[in-house]
């Protein structure tokens, strides 16, 4: 744990803290696919939308593991379409989080 008092302490906090994880992100296997190209930076592309709605046809060149991810994304978000299950998330949690 680690206590910071000023804006700049608490970024650079974070950031020493978090960029080793998103740097771990490269090495994904998904990363060699012309998938993650296709997701764009934020996940706002027609493709992401079809994994949610698990519509999405995966590639087989996608590992095996990515592509468990991909389909329970697909199965989570058509429980979301259908109101099977509602996310609720408080202020405090999300602060805490």
């Amino acid at each position: 744990m680690q206590e910071t008092t000023t804006q700049d302490e608490t970024e650079t906090s974070i950031f020493n803290e978090i960029e080793t994880r998103f740097r771990l992100t490269c090495k994904a296997p998904i990363s060699s696919t012309k998938l993650i190209d296709q997701l764009g930076y934020l996940g706002d592309s027609e493709i992401a939308t079809q994994i949610v709605e698990g519509t999405y046809n995966i590639p087989d060149k996608v590992d095996d593991a990515t592509a468990l991810v991909l389909e329970e994304i697909g199965h989570i978000g058509v429980e979301l379409y259908n109101g099977d299950v509602t996310i609720s998330i408080t202020p405090e949690e999300f602060q805490y989080f």
